[in-house]
């Protein structure tokens, strides 16, 4: 990140590369795929880009020769499967479920939306509480709806 502060690039480029870093680290916690090589991965990426110039082109180039678990940049596939079947409570801390969670909204946010604000750091449970069917029981009085039915 450091590097990147000191790299010549607009705000532009600065948006795109932090969007890419996003998605390796972001689509990598969702697959469960851990952090334990991220030393090595960084500093091999931050030599590569000093060598070749820092561009978002660049660094997407190199997270997607990346392979082997502790380095491979999740494809849209693995990351949907990981998405829909695995669980995210338990192998994600907090913190981490909130960025995700907070995610969408970020993305999905346009000038007509209401931003939410928070007076204090919100809880995975103002994002969705886990015991939410006590508070908003389904119409038919069921626990719980599968997800393919929502399609």
């Amino acid at each position: 990140m450091l590097a990147l502060l000191n790299a010549d690039l607009d705000e532009d480029e600065r948006l795109e590369i932090s969007g890419i870093l996003d998605s390796y680290l972001l689509r990598r916690a969702v697959c469960n795929l851990g952090a334990k090589n991220y030393n090595r991965v960084f500093l091999t990426l931050t030599r590569n880009l000093r060598n070749e110039g820092f561009s978002a082109a660049g660094l997407k180039k190199h997270l997607l020769t990346q392979t082997g678990e502790s380095n491979v940049w999740p494809d849209d596939a693995t990351f949907r499967d990981a998405w829909l079947h695995k669980p995210l409570y338990g192998p994600l801390n907090s913190p981490k479920l909130i960025h995700l969670f907070g995610r969408p909204n970020q993305t999905f946010m346009s000038a007509k939306s209401e931003r939410v604000v928070f007076t204090d750091a919100p809880t995975v449970e103002h994002i969705m509480p886990q015991t939410w069917i006590e508070n908003w029981p389904l119409a038919d009085g069921s626990q719980r709806i599968e997800f393919m039915a929502l399609s």
